[in-house]
Parts: structure tokens; sequence; C-alpha cells
């Protein structure tokens, strides 16, 4: 443990120095654009930086320094954005940092070290007393994305009769440190299919961010012509880890899949019964992502259990975290 423990110490440090090289050199084009894409609810990655060292103002040198610091997986996951909670940007020169991929809880993020063009250096405390930041914030971390996410909106099936709408969605806490920006949100539903067994869905919400604001989403989340009942469940997750879209699918479906089947006796068919199986599959879930110990893995936020097709309304989380309103939604067809 211990050793493992100083590798990662002695790999970050390298890594703050790569983010020392992109500060003292960067110039404001790379920073009007990490602005740009943050305000665009976006990431810059770095790969995109590095391949116009020239138009950014990197040498050779500090590529060099850049490249031998991450590993080729962690080179193809960094990304650069502002983080700027006090609305600083424009009143003073930004700082630079590195953030490790490490759980939210930390002790690394606690003591965030910061540096400035010059090369100055200073801690910041990176999950608390965001109001004390007295300047903007450029970090480079990992992204949070979730590659290849379907979002199942509206627009994408005008024929479907029968969507669970979210028509809003808030929570009270994201559990995201300040420190690494917005929240990544999404959601698993988890029902019974048409064949009986237990499955999932996975689902993004990219406009929802930071806690105690409330989003108006009106988005589908689920077409109940898929489910062999009128029930089901939404689970909430943030997302930290590097697993993919089709990775947090198969970890889920598979839970899913491999549990609820095992519980299914034809011979139940009662509202009771269901719910219960339902009810399950929902714990499954929950429990279904591994925990590392080095590792920012994804957060699990709160559950919305037993939503039903023709009562949804508006619910609260079993942890009292989300808050949503909920509404049925069928697609009229136009007279001719």
């Amino acid at each position: 443990m211990l050793a493992a423990l100083s590798v990662a110490c002695g790999r970050h440090t390298e890594q703050k120095s790569a983010v020392q090289s992109i500060a003292s050199t960067a110039n404001d084009k790379l920073i009007a654009d990490v602005d740009a894409a943050t305000r665009a609810n976006d990431e810059l990655k770095l790969s995109e930086v590095i391949a116009k060292k020239d138009y950014y103002g990197l040498s050779d040198k500090e590529v060099k320094i850049i490249r031998e610091a991450f590993t080729a997986e962690e080179y193809n996951r960094l990304v650069l954005k502002f983080v700027d909670p006090n609305n600083k940007r424009g009143l003073a020169s930004p700082q630079w940092a590195f953030i490790p991929d490490v759980s939210d809880d930390s002790g690394e993020l606690k003591e965030v070290e910061v540096v400035d063009k010059q090369g100055r250096k200073d801690l910041v405390d990176g999950t608390d007393n965001v109001e004390a930041l007295a300047f903007p914030l450029i970090t480079l971390g990992f992204s949070e994305k979730i590659e290849g996410a379907i979002k199942l909106r509206l627009a994408d099936d005008p024929a479907a009769d029968g969507g669970l709408m979210l028509n809003s969605l808030e929570f009270s806490d994201d559990h995201e440190p300040w420190i690494k920006g917005g929240a990544e949100v999404y959601g698993v539903v988890s029902f019974i299919g048409k064949d009986g067994k237990g499955t999932s869905e996975l689902v993004e919400f990219p406009s929802v961010d930071y806690d105690g604001e409330r989003y108006d989403l009106r988005q589908i989340v689920h077409f109940w012509p898929k489910n062999r009942y009128q029930i089901a469940n939404i689970a909430f997750f943030e997302h930290d880890s590097g697993h993919n879209y089709a990775d947090l699918t198969k970890i889920f479906i598979t839970a899913a899949t491999s549990i609820v089947t095992s519980i299914i006796d034809p011979t139940q068919t009662t509202t009771i019964a269901i719910a219960g199986i339902v009810g399950q599959l929902a714990g499954k879930i929950v429990d279904a992502l591994p925990a590392g110990t080095f590792t920012d893995d994804d957060d699990y936020m709160d559950t919305i259990n037993t939503i039903e097709k023709y009562a949804p309304g508006v619910r609260s989380g079993v942890s009292g975290n989300a808050r949503v309103e909920m509404s049925l939604y069928q697609v009229k067809i136009n007279d001719e």
C-alpha cells in the first residue's frame, strides 16, 4: 500500500511539472479557447492542444515534458477547462493546476498546487472554501464526459407512444469538489424487459452541472413500450471514472440480468410482487460499479424507486438528494 502511494505521488510530481510547462508558455489563444470550451459546457482535449502546439505557443521542449509525464491512456483522457466559481475571469490572469485521477475525498484535493505564468506556486483547498479563491483557475485533468452516451430525447422517436418524461431535476449535493468544475450526471433506468429479464438503460444529462439548481429538462428517459410492466426505477450517478458508455452499459445490464432472472417467478403476478422485484433490481444497479482504491470512481447520488407509468408526479429520492418532476408523455398523431 505504501509503495503504491509513493509511486503515485512521484508520478503526480512529474505531472505537476507538465502543468507548469504549459502555464509558463501558453499564450492568450489557448486561454481563450479553454474559456470558450468551458462556457459551451465542453472540455478542450490536451491532444488537440499538442497537435496545434505552435498556434498555442508550446515548444518542443514543453511537449516532451508533457508527453513523458503521462501514459498513453492517460494522455488521451486529459482535458483543459476553466474553474471559475467566483467569476474572476477577465479580472486576473489565470493560474494553473493538475487534478489527479483520485477519489473525491482524497487528501490530494485538500491541498492542490497552483502555479502562475511566472512559476510562482501556492496551495488551494479544492474541496472547501471556494469563496476564498481570488483568481480564475485552469485545470489539467481527466475527462469525466461519457463517450458515446445515447440521449433519449423526444425528437429521436416522434412515434414513441408512452414515454417517461423527466420535466425537471435538482440535487442538493452533486458529490463533485468545486475544483473539478461542474458535475457530469447520468441516470440508469432499470426495469423488466419484454422477455421477463431485468435490464437497464443509461441516459446522460449534459446540462445538469451544479447542485442547488433546478434544471428544466423536458427529456424522455424511458419508453414504456419496452417495459413488460408499468413500473421502473432511475438511479443517478456523478461520472468521474474513465468508463465510457459501452463499459457502463455492460456493467449495469450484467448486474440487472444476472440477478433478476434468478428472482423472477412466473407465478408472481401481483402488483406487490412485481414492485418488490423491481425494487431489488434498483439495489443491484447501485452496487454494480466497482470502487477503486486510488482512482476517481463514479459517485452514487440517489434513486427514485417504483415509478409508475400512470402516476409519475413529483418525487424525492430515497436519500433525499434528488428531487424530480415526471410525467407521462404520449405523442398524438396529427389529423390529416
